[in-house]
């Protein structure tokens, strides 16, 4: 912890359980300047957590534990609080991970997910979408980005996941589930990745918008 940061501005204190430890959390207060670095296109995922530019995955667990974990149990209920917490407990070992501090993500703006979907999506799907913590997930993207001291960057969101990387060519027809094809050059890549790619390109040509960093710092301390 930086010593030049006065106790006294202390603004929260959080007890947290990860791995059956336990941790102290402590919120400061203070000016936090983020570089601007190599920039990676990121894509958050239900079926995988993150996809990468660069062809990488992370998260695929994600999906197993919302299904198989939280799903089944009644919601509100006390097993259904600690499966929910488990799974952000998981969401952090993998950001942590993904989120060094060497590159600086850039991610598609999302919001209002369930807008349009009235209708279309089974209940199955719905209901699964309601564990899915996208907002949590870009929270603490933009917690470890100013950790680590790197500018997040957010992009318009449209036709990511359904134009292809290599020609430029949209079609909604290029993506199935998780397969990408494209229809008139033939590339196929897994879809996640393709957004990322796209999500990436994007940077260079639209209105690029950095994620506001917070004047807090956190630290950790370990408490056994």
């Amino acid at each position: 912890m930086d010593e030049t940061v006065p106790l006294e501005l202390c603004s929260d204190i959080e007890i947290l359980e990860e791995n059956g430890k336990w941790y102290l959390k402590l919120v400061f207060e203070k000016e936090i300047k983020l570089e601007s670095r190599k920039p990676k296109g990121i894509d958050i995922g239900y079926r995988k957590l993150v996809a990468t530019s660069e062809g990488e995955i992370f998260g695929k667990e994600v999906k197993e534990i919302i299904e198989k974990r939280i799903e089944p149990k009644k919601q509100s209920s006390k097993r259904w609080k600690r499966a929910k917490h488990y799974l952000k407990t998981e969401i952090n070992g993998i950001l942590k991970k993904v989120i060094d501090g060497s590159f600086s993500p850039v991610l598609k703006g999302l919001k209002n997910l369930k807008k349009g979907k009235s209708g279309v999506w089974s209940r199955v799907v719905n209901r699964r979408f309601n564990h899915w913590l996208y907002g949590y997930v870009l929270k603490r993207i933009r917690e470890l980005c100013e950790t680590a001291g790197v500018q997040p960057y957010i992009v318009p969101p449209q036709y990511t996941s359904r134009t292809c990387p290599e020609c430029g060519y949209q079609d909604k027809l290029n993506r199935n589930g998780e397969h990408f094809k494209c229809l008139r050059y033939g590339y196929e890549e897994d879809a996640d990745i393709v957004g990322a790619r796209n999500v990436l390109m994007r940077f260079t040509r639209e209105l690029i918008v950095p994620l506001p960093a917070k004047s807090h710092l956190v630290e950790y301390f370990s408490m056994g």
